[in-house]
């Protein structure tokens, strides 16, 4: 194998630019990259902790929530019935038979009225 100047002149160069690249391209996109990642670390752990506080909220609401469910339900008042309630503070109200005679002169009276009253509207309208 023959090694000539060339040769050793390429090596030389693709040192330099391997030194080049790595301390002008490669450690500063590093950082870059290592940057991002730490904020995006950053963000996802505000967010995780934004979310458990949410849920935590969420979870004291419902708690919360069933506590005055069940001390409104324990609480419900109880409607008397309304009949047994009435009993107590009205007197007993007896409706007594009515006799045919009495219904007949009730209803006959009814109609002498009424018809009464159509002949004043009528005779005073006609005048």
């Amino acid at each position: 194998m023959n090694v000539n100047a060339t040769l050793i002149v390429q090596a030389i160069n693709f040192f330099i630019a391997y030194l080049f690249f790595r301390t002008l391209v490669f450690k500063p996109g590093c950082q870059i990259l290592e940057k991002e990642q730490h904020e995006k670390d950053s963000l996802q752990n505000s967010v995780d902790s934004k979310t458990a506080a949410i849920s935590s909220q969420e979870e004291k609401r419902d708690q919360q929530w069933d506590r005055t469910y069940r001390s409104f339900k324990k609480q419900i008042p109880v409607q008397p019935n309304r009949v047994d309630f009435f009993h107590d503070l009205t007197p007993a109200i007896k409706v007594g038979s009515i006799t045919k005679t009495r219904l007949d002169r009730a209803t006959q009276n009814t109609v002498e009225a009424l018809v009464h009253t159509i002949q004043e509207r009528y005779a005073g309208s006609s005048k």
